[in-house]
């Protein structure tokens, strides 16, 4: 491609916000990297017949965009959603393989590199025919892409220095122009540091390094593309796999149990690392995704497990004694199911304290809620608190663990805890509906369980931040019960007022002076016979009532004929005709 270098028209092409804007809008949203790439397919075709700028009708004449030919921004357009058709296309490929050795992999690398050789033909478009902004944000881009295929070919040094290179630039444009712009330069090189990061790890380990991966490498999981996150993942894998061999039992009820299944140790491995990383996490949305990869792995184990059992129970004499292998995979389940327990009821706490954050800032809160944004109710806590109980009940009855003074001394005070607190919030639900009455007792109610918890907290010589949190809890049901005894007594007093006010009012005849025919306001034509009116011609000149009033008519009485019982009837069976009686063989005898 020829660049003439004396052409001074300069245009202004938005890269990042372009990319942005497409792929949000177009499936890579939910990582459909199909859909994109129909996307930049069809957004090409468009602006080919916008431009006029078509391979041709009948014969195909590849047309490629040359400096000469840009009038326009919308130019620059061709090589860019070219390049990203490519990696769209790649990443495809990679989110469709399912092993390294597939064949599919060769056809990903040819997408990487059509995908890099687009990207720099846009950067000598923009480094001439650009703004000098947009000229930066194409090499960016560029090195980028060209990271990208190094990094899939394992080439780390070239690799890392083209990520660098793309991060260095990104930071220096989020210096610079609007806020819209510095923020998508500034989440460009964020998204950079885990690609630079797991570079630098595997040149550390060949240049013999201690081949730990950094921590802050795996907190930042989020953040990783496609590519990055295989490499990662087949890292991590390798790194289990070798602390597999080693890891062949667990202590669990003062005994150690083995572990004959290698996926299970490897799931188990999983589980334990994800959960370390929860430690270290603050984002609640990522929190929440590796809470929910911990559920699988712990899943997973259990299905090995269970499988494992009934192969045992299968082999085993019936009527007989489980054996030692069968009584170390019970312990075994046991085990997951009771770690499973507690990470349920940590990620159930971290729910519930965000919900309550969330109704304690609307409560205090003047605005009314966003549109589209769904208000936290007490109901919802409820629902939380139930579940904790429920989960706190399910953790007492893992196998033989009702034995455990300590496990059992824990789901006690637990219990009481969650029982408190569920009780409060049941009480806030009854005052939203203005059930007063029974959230004046359910407030009482749940200062006895707070009372009782710390009770028993202290009864047990533990000293924990539960108290302090349930002394709060009572004081604020204490001043709530005060709230509703009030609105209780204002609302009793307005419904007596109610009730009295509305029976002052009743009457059979609504009119105030019903034998003073002339004081009706309206009176009809047989009430103003004696007198001079002719009527209102707005009221049809009150000929009738419609619809007729009601009036007070007598009742019907209601008769009892107490004189039946005591009638006697005459003697009338003189006067009936006598029967004459005859046997079963009379027409033989003639009787």
């Amino acid at each position: 491609m020829e660049i003439d270098e004396a052409n001074e028209f300069k245009v202004t092409l938005p890269i990042l916000a372009v990319i942005k804007t497409s792929q949000q809008q177009n499936g890579l949203r939910h990582n459909d990297y199909r859909r994109y790439r129909q996307y930049c397919t069809r957004r090409l075709r468009r602006v080919r017949k916008t431009l006029k700028f078509t391979h041709g009708r009948k014969n195909f004449v590849k047309r490629t965009v040359e400096l000469k030919d840009i009038k326009d921004e919308r130019y620059l357009l061709i090589p860019l959603m070219q390049a990203e058709r490519a990696w769209a296309y790649a990443m495809q490929q990679k989110h469709e393989m399912t092993d390294d050795r597939d064949r599919s992999r060769f056809h990903l690398i040819r997408r990487l590199t059509k995908a890099a050789f687009w990207s720099s033909q846009l950067t000598k478009l923009c480094s001439v025919a650009a703004d000098a902004r947009t000229a930066l944000e194409a090499e960016a881009y560029c090195s980028w892409m060209n990271g990208n295929i190094l990094l899939e070919r394992e080439i780390w040094s070239d690799a890392l220095e083209k990520f660098v290179h793309a991060k260095t630039v990104f930071d220096q444009l989020s210096k610079l122009g609007n806020l819209e712009q510095n923020a998508l330069c500034h989440e460009r090189s964020e998204n950079l540091g885990p690609s630079i990061k797991y570079c630098s790890y595997v040149l550390g380990s060949s240049a013999g390094g201690d081949g730990s991966l950094n921590s802050e490498l795996l907190k930042d999981r989020g953040t990783l593309d496609e590519i990055l996150l295989s490499k990662v993942e087949n890292v991590m894998s390798d790194i289990r796999t070798q602390q597999a061999k080693s890891f062949d039992t667990i202590q669990w009820k003062g005994e150690y149990v083995p572990i004959h299944n290698e996926k299970v140790r490897l799931s188990i491995l999983r589980s334990n690392e994800l959960t370390s990383q929860l430690d270290g996490q603050e984002n609640a949305e990522k929190q929440m995704d590796l809470f929910i990869e911990v559920f699988s792995s712990y899943d997973e184990a259990l299905v090995f497990v269970r499988n494992d059992l009934q192969n045992e129970a299968n082999k085993r004499v019936r009527g007989s004694e489980p054996g030692p292998r069968e009584v170390a995979l019970g312990l075994l389940r046991d085990y997951l199911t009771f770690h499973k327990l507690r990470n349920t009821i940590h990620r159930n706490l971290l729910l519930t304290e965000s919900l309550t954050a969330s109704l304690d800032s609307e409560n205090n809160s003047d605005q009314p809620p966003s549109i589209g944004k769904k208000s936290v109710k007490p109901s919802d806590l409820v629902v939380m608190y139930e579940k904790l109980l429920n989960n706190v009940e399910n953790l007492g009855e893992v196998g033989e663990m009702k034995s455990n003074e300590s496990l059992h001394q824990e789901v006690r005070l637990k219990t009481a805890v969650f029982t408190s607190f569920r009780c409060f919030y049941v009480a806030e639900s009854y005052a939203a509906a203005l059930k007063w009455a029974e959230a004046y007792a359910l407030y009482q109610r749940c200062v006895e369980h707070c009372l009782a918890a710390i009770q028993l907290f202290r009864s047990l010589e533990i000293n924990s931040t539960e108290i302090v949190s349930l002394e709060k809890l009572s004081s604020n049901a204490s001043a709530r019960r005060v709230f509703v005894h009030a609105h209780g007594l204002l609302a009793l007093e307005d419904q007596e007022n109610s009730i009295t006010s509305n029976v002052s009012k009743l009457a059979i005849d609504d009119r105030k002076d019903s034998h003073l025919k002339l004081f009706d306001p309206k009176p009809t034509l047989l009430q103003r016979l004696n007198t001079f009116d002719s009527g209102s011609p707005q009221e049809h000149y009150n000929l009738i009532h419609f619809p007729p009033r009601f009036e007070a008519i007598p009742c019907k009485p209601i008769l009892f004929d107490l004189a039946f019982n005591y009638v006697e009837f005459r003697d009338l069976s003189h006067r009936a005709k006598p029967v004459k009686k005859s046997g079963l063989f009379s027409f033989l005898t003639g009787k």
